[in-house]
């Protein structure tokens, strides 16, 4: 008995079934009855030309998951889905790509949605306008729109927040939030009721975990920048999670806009590049490698507080203070062509001046000048009385004389 070959037989009868068709339809199309499927099982099948999906909603698919698929929803209003379950072929959204396992399955009137990477978008039902790029990037995400998820996990915590963008592995993972602007990874992640945000590094306002934070308003710059913070309308410039950054803020919520903050947590030079740790006022060498801000040109202000000046000029009232006599103060400048205490005009132009420190020495100059106006206003009071009994006397004298006079008559 000759032995029967079941693959030969297989193939037979699709041939077969090929000829039967040529002579029913037209030449190299096969068909089958409605509802029923067309199975090739063979190791390999080769189409030289192509493949065509005649349908609104027609699919391919491979080991009994849809594979590559296609929804029409009205005239030219296509969708496009590629990888296993991705897409839904009974959605009325359009303008959608989907790529990858289970991205954009559960779409429904979502439409002009951008998803690649396994379950990208896998929740979204009516949510447009969103790209989400990787794997479980905006996996939540329901109804959101005009989000921007680029990374694995990037949104994958958002549900039905809009307007937000994030890049990065896990970038903004947790939040559920509206126009966040996360770039880095892990930034933004524990915050997730904040909306606002920016932040810019690894880590960067994600917070420590695990409990979620709120925050809104803040700029995170930096390496782990504003990690710690879970307040609102924060600036922190920082490349470690540090609680005093180079730069920290707060930005004004009321007015007038003093309610503020900005701080400097280093040196700042303005205009110059080396910041020197030691300058000379008057002649001496003044160590300067604590002070917090050099300027190399002019600066402009309407008002200045200068603090810890040193004691102020009050000792000048003391009553065992050795204030000069005007004559030693005449041979003072005539000598040296400024006053006692003063700098002379050379050593400010060579080597400037200590603002406080003047301070104090011209209140010094102020207060010597009002002990000397009070002493000739002394010496002028006296001088008052001497020409007062200098009247008397002289009015003596003349009513003496007058008596004299009509005697003498």
């Amino acid at each position: 008995m000759k032995n029967i070959n079941l693959q030969d037989l297989r193939l037979s009868a699709i041939f077969s079934l090929v000829a039967l068709s040529s002579q029913l339809y037209a030449q190299n199309e096969v068909t089958t009855p409605t509802g029923l499927a067309l199975k090739l099982t063979s190791d390999n099948v080769i189409v030289k030309q192509k493949i065509s999906i005649e349908s609104d909603s027609g699919y391919v698919s491979i080991a009994n998951y849809k594979f590559l698929g296609i929804r029409k929803t009205a005239a030219g209003d296509l969708n496009t889905f590629v990888g296993p379950n991705a897409g839904n072929v009974t959605m009325t959204g359009k303008w959608n790509t989907f790529f990858g396992q289970n991205s954009g399955k559960a779409n429904t009137s979502g439409y002009s949605n951008l998803f690649a990477g396994s379950s990208a978008g896998a929740a979204n039902t009516s949510g447009y306008g969103n790209t989400m790029l990787g794997q479980s990037a905006g996996a939540a995400t329901t109804t959101g729109q005009f989000n921007t998820f680029v990374g694995n996990s990037a949104g994958a915590g958002n549900v039905t927040g809009q307007s937000n963008v994030f890049v990065g592995i896990s970038a903004g993972a947790l939040t559920n939030a509206n126009g966040n602007t996360y770039v880095g990874r892990a930034a933004g992640y524990y915050n997730a009721g904040g909306s606002y945000n920016v932040a810019i590094g690894f880590g960067a306002g994600s917070g420590p975990g695990p409990a979620t934070t709120s925050g809104s308003y803040n700029v995170f710059l930096g390496n782990q920048a504003g990690y710690n913070e879970t307040g609102s309308n924060k600036l922190y410039i920082a490349n470690s999670n540090t609680a005093t950054p180079l730069i920290y803020g707060e930005f004004p919520t009321a007015s007038p806009s003093y309610v503020g903050k900005l701080v400097f947590n280093t040196r700042v030079g303005v205009g110059i590049m080396a910041l020197p740790n030691s300058v000379m006022v008057g002649t001496t060498s003044t160590d300067v490698s604590a002070y917090k801000m050099f300027v190399d040109g002019g600066l402009v202000t309407r008002e200045l507080v200068i603090t810890g000046a040193g004691a102020w000029a009050d000792y000048v009232f003391a009553n065992d203070y050795k204030l000069k006599s005007l004559n030693e103060v005449e041979a003072f400048i005539k000598t040296n062509g400024h006053l006692p205490n003063i700098p002379a005009a050379k050593e400010v132009e060579k080597w400037g001046i200590n603002v406080g420190e003047m301070s104090r020495l011209q209140q010094e100059k102020i207060e010597e000048l009002t002990l000397y106006m009070i002493e000739q206003n002394k010496k002028l009071e006296s001088n008052e009385d001497l020409l007062t009994e200098l009247d008397k006397k002289i009015d003596q004298i003349s009513v003496r004389m007058e008596e004299l006079k009509r005697r003498s008559n």
